[in-house]
């Protein structure tokens, strides 16, 4: 199983012999959940949602620093991040500081 088509293709390239075991498996987010709010016929109010591994290498500690200088420069943009791993507790820590 893979997350991508690029993947797909590349595995059954690399492993003629198995690609019928290959598999694109979509990950997706609850759009219902993360619908605009907001007057009707209004422009949706802008929201950050990213998804993945809480591990370094993401970037998540970068998404949450953008965050709070835009909410110090008055644009106050909410950010949900969904996802679990071993940096949890320090993205938390970073949140509740930025306040």
């Amino acid at each position: 199983m893979t997350a991508s088509d690029h993947n797909v293709e590349h595995l059954r390239r690399r492993f003629p012999d198995v690609t019928s075991r290959v598999h694109r498996v979509h990950n997706g987010v609850d759009t219902v959940r993360l619908a605009a709010r907001g007057a009707p016929g209004s422009p949706p109010e802008p929201m950050v949602v990213s998804v993945g591994r809480l591990v370094a290498k993401k970037g998540f500690e970068h998404l949450v620093a953008a965050a709070a200088l835009l909410a110090r420069r008055g644009l106050y943009v909410p950010v949900r991040i969904g996802g679990a791993g071993v940096e949890e507790p320090a993205l938390r820590r970073q949140v509740a500081a930025a306040g």
